[in-house]
């Protein structure tokens, strides 16, 4: 199958609209005087303030077939930049306020969001 048949099906079985109405809905749930407290991963163990109605970007969607019931198993992460994207440093993006990692299962279904500051 080529490269653009994959994209499109990843596409097709999580949309990006889909992906912006998520997050923004988990923002908007979790708002408290038009902020949300995100707390970061324990690497950075550090919580943030960040604004319910900030811009998201897309910057990664992936499925990914794992071979080891480790993690997450088979299904689709998808990287999201918070508050847009600030710069570029060697090749990195920074996001003004924070990345997000999704996670859905093989089905489609949202298993769980991580916070963290530096692009993964």
């Amino acid at each position: 199958m080529p490269s653009l048949e994959v994209i499109k099906a990843i596409d097709a079985a999580l949309p990006d609209d889909e992906i912006i109405k998520n997050v923004t809905n988990l923002l908007q749930e979790y708002a408290k005087n038009g902020e949300v407290e995100i707390e970061l991963d324990e690497a950075e163990a550090k919580n943030i303030l960040v604004p319910a109605n900030t811009e998201i970007l897309i910057v990664t969607k992936a499925f990914l077939k794992e071979y080891f019931e480790i993690n997450f198993q088979t299904g689709y992460r998808v990287m999201v930049a918070l508050g847009g994207i600030r710069e570029e440093k060697h090749g990195l993006l920074q996001a003004k306020f924070c990345f997000a990692t999704l996670y859905w299962d093989a089905e489609g279904n949202m298993v769980t969001i991580d916070f963290h500051l530096e692009m993964r």
